[in-house]
């Protein structure tokens, strides 16, 4: 292919992505999905991207993580280093949980990029949900562990008390002590 035919294809590849664009901001997705899967297809690094934000959000289908997660890689392999990378890993942290992936991820991401300050806002914005999230669960963990000391302690009492109703084992026991103490007298 001559370089003027490159050129063409290149710019027909373009408006085609931007018609996606087009059709996915107007929420028709099933056009734009059709239009992003023959753009990635070519190798079209932005279309990976973008195809692969709609299943990781569930836009048109059901969401698919792991699709969502190739399509990320591939666009990354691809040469696409502003987005892809940083929504692998943040993919790993919110939706499969995966924190130590999620970090060798960031931790790539950083390597291609090389800038501090977005390291950092890059962090405190992803990882700050995740904090959050440990420490509402770390809460609402000490409140259960709580509430089970506080209902074990009633639990003793009531059975403690229950010994000693009328026909409680403790009462029969207590019964059958007096009655053997008045028999010896």
């Amino acid at each position: 292919m001559t370089e003027e035919a490159m050129t063409q294809t290149k710019t027909e590849d373009e408006d085609l992505y931007q018609k996606g664009m087009v059709e996915e901001s107007r929420r028709c997705y099933s056009s734009a999905r059709e239009i992003y899967q023959r753009l990635s297809d070519k190798g079209h690094a932005n279309a990976m991207v973008n195809l692969g934000a709609m299943y990781s959000e569930g836009k048109g289908e059901p969401k698919n993580i792991n699709m969502a997660i190739d399509l990320f890689l591939k666009a990354s392999a691809h040469g696409e280093t502003k987005f892809s990378l940083a929504n692998v890993a943040f993919l790993y942290q919110r939706d499969l949980k995966d924190y130590p992936k999620a970090l060798d991820t960031y931790c790539q991401y950083f390597e291609q990029k090389g800038d501090d300050k977005e390291k950092s806002d890059l962090i405190a914005k992803h990882m700050s949900h995740s904090l959050d999230m440990i420490s509402l669960l770390f809460q609402q963990y000490c409140k259960l562990r709580q509430d089970n000391a506080l209902l074990l302690q009633e639990v003793n009492s009531l059975r403690t008390e229950l010994q000693y109703q009328p026909g409680g084992e403790g009462y029969l026991e207590a019964q059958n002590h007096f009655q053997s103490l008045q028999e010896t007298v």
